[in-house]
């Protein structure tokens, strides 16, 4: 079966499968209240870009292996340390941070809070973490295990990253359906998961596994909570600021990932 064949059918069940599911489980809960049934249907639909590109590698004769979800530790001990750094350095420079400095009568850090109170903060950000990793080891193992290279033997790795992305975007559109802003915020989406993704691209290729991926998507997901949990906002002065600290948040975001970028399309050279 040829790649394109392969995506093609990839992308017809993944997709409308996940929406679906999203969208059942977003009716199932009750207001604000998280559902346990909810809970579920959100745990099947996060893991279905890996459950359909495990089914499509078996199909297919590839075999699982293909799919590079192994850690392969020896090695790469310092892929996994760059990780998560970067993913440490990213999550700093998020919005809280760029909010205490550059908008002081926005933020501020909370004079109140305790030592114990970080240490606990922290320690729960960590066990979220680890949820968070095998939950989203169902994206990567999908997105950065077969999506991407089967894209990168059809279009070359540049475009691959922005296809992917692309898909990325797409997939998660649902969970924004119900914005308000729905088109900026799909928009800003699809965006972030390009530049994302040359970061994804690099770590993957780097050590050969969709690990790193895996954790650097899940402490990138939880950390900025804990950032959050350190300050005071507030909230009229946020609401008059919002569009401004958020395209500066991206900045440092960016930056880094042109940066990957680069390292990607010099070493594509070097082969």
């Amino acid at each position: 079966m040829s790649n394109k064949k392969q995506l093609v059918i990839y992308l017809l069940i993944c997709l409308p499968v996940t929406w679906l599911l999203c969208y059942i489980a977003n009716n199932l809960n009750d207001g604000e209240i998280i559902t346990p049934k909810a809970n579920a249907l959100s745990f099947i639909y996060c893991m279905m870009p890996a459950i359909i590109a495990f089914i499509c590698a078996v199909i297919s004769k590839e075999g699982i292996g293909s799919l590079n979800i192994t850690p392969k530790l020896k090695g790469n001990v310092k892929i996994y340390v760059t990780t998560i750094l970067v993913a440490l350095l990213i999550s700093i420079l998020d919005a809280p941070l760029i909010m205490c400095i550059f908008f002081k009568d926005v933020a501020w850090v909370n004079p109140d809070i305790s030592a114990a109170m970080m240490v606990f903060q922290i320690m729960i950000t960590i066990a979220m973490g680890c949820v968070q990793f095998f939950v989203l080891m169902g994206e990567e193992i999908g997105w950065m295990g077969f999506v991407f290279p089967k894209l990168e033997k059809i279009c070359g790795m540049n475009l691959a990253i922005v296809f992917t992305g692309i898909i990325r975007g797409l997939w998660h559109m649902v969970m924004l359906i119900e914005n308000e802003n729905f088109a900026k915020d799909f928009i800003v989406l699809i965006l972030t998961n390009i530049f994302g993704g040359c970061l994804l691209v690099l770590l993957t290729k780097k050590s050969g596994s969709v690990v790193p991926a895996s954790v650097f998507h899940a402490l990138t997901n939880s950390l900025p909570g804990v950032m959050y949990s350190f300050i005071i906002i507030n909230p009229i002065m946020y609401e008059k600021y919002e569009n401004t600290i958020t395209y500066v948040s991206y900045i440092p975001y960016v930056i880094i990932m042109l940066i990957c970028f680069i390292i990607l399309n010099k070493k594509s050279k070097e082969k």
